[in-house]
């Protein structure tokens, strides 16, 4: 997967902690407090699991300006064979914890594939392989983006998923156009759906980090990353790698431009040489072409 997912990765296949203690039962008898006559003669070992528990959503913007683009549409069939490959990888070493899954947003919201630990790797491939336009095409409803339907359909998703796991991200992908609302000012619009996003991450206990291409309008939101008209694929893998670090680590995602902490800001604008040499190379497909295997 490259450096950046391994440090992830390596979160869950930590082994557990483990520490000895004295019982008043077992199988290792320590004969020095067995002579003392303590009751609690008994060498046991406990394993404690320390690996953090995570949940993690992905939302794309299915508007006609992203599937119509084929640069765009490139990066997100790069982008969605990466998260489902690396969460599968994830959740065959820890399943209990981690959970993933990913959406789209157009008018309506749409679910795709549900919030889950057990998605079987059938299921997984048939995206993988398939031609990711027709898999986003196939959700597409008109307009731009809906962010009223977003937070509705954000907070189903999540009360409908019975997940224990702390530690809980959605990132939305979108090149903007917001559709709803119509009838407030561009000011009043943004400080309103702020609001929505707010008190929905308050409900249902998620931090939601927007990802603007090419629109300035995920500014308006307490979380945000503003990426090129054209990012590299690559943009998109270290969008993921690092922040789910940062999720499954930290007590809190800061607010504000995540873009520098997510890595991406320097590589705005690189050549394609250089992004395909930084494509990691998905365990459930071929690699990309052109891609040097990380």
């Amino acid at each position: 997967f490259g450096s950046e997912a391994d440090e992830l990765v390596e979160i869950f296949a930590k082994e557990p902690e483990t520490e000895e203690i004295h019982a008043k039962s077992g199988r290792r008898l320590d004969i020095r407090r067995l002579i003392q006559g303590s009751p609690r003669a008994f060498i046991r070992t406990i394993a404690e699991d320390t690996r953090p528990s995570l949940a993690f959503g992905i939302t794309v913007d299915v508007s006609g300006s992203i599937t119509g683009n084929s640069g765009l549409v490139a990066g997100f069939t790069q982008m969605s064979r990466y998260f489902l490959s690396l969460f599968w990888k994830i959740t065959s070493l820890y399943r209990e914890g981690v959970y993933f899954g990913m959406g789209v947003i157009g008018e309506e919201f749409h679910e795709g594939l549900p919030l889950s630990n057990n998605h079987p790797k059938e299921g997984l491939e048939k995206i993988v392989f398939s031609d990711t336009s027709e898999w986003m095409g196939s959700f597409r409803d008109g307009g731009g983006i809906n962010t009223v339907s977003l937070v509705n359909g954000l907070r189903k998703k999540w009360q409908s998923a019975d997940i224990p796991s702390e530690n809980r991200v959605e990132i939305v992908f979108t090149d903007g156009g917001e559709t709803s609302l119509p009838g407030l000012s561009a000011q009043a619009r943004f400080k309103t759906l702020n609001q929505m996003v707010s008190a929905a991450e308050s409900e249902l206990g998620i931090t939601v980090i927007f990802v603007g291409i090419g629109t300035e309008e995920v500014r308006n939101y307490k979380r945000h990353i503003v990426l090129p008209k054209q990012p590299a694929p690559a943009d998109f893998v270290r969008i993921i790698s690092k922040l789910g670090y940062i999720v499954a680590t930290e007590v809190s995602v800061p607010e504000g431009d995540l873009g520098q902490i997510a890595g991406v800001v320097a590589q705005a604008g690189a050549n394609e040489a250089a992004v395909k040499r930084n494509i990691p190379i998905s365990i459930l497909s071929p690699a990309a072409p052109g891609a040097t295997p990380a």
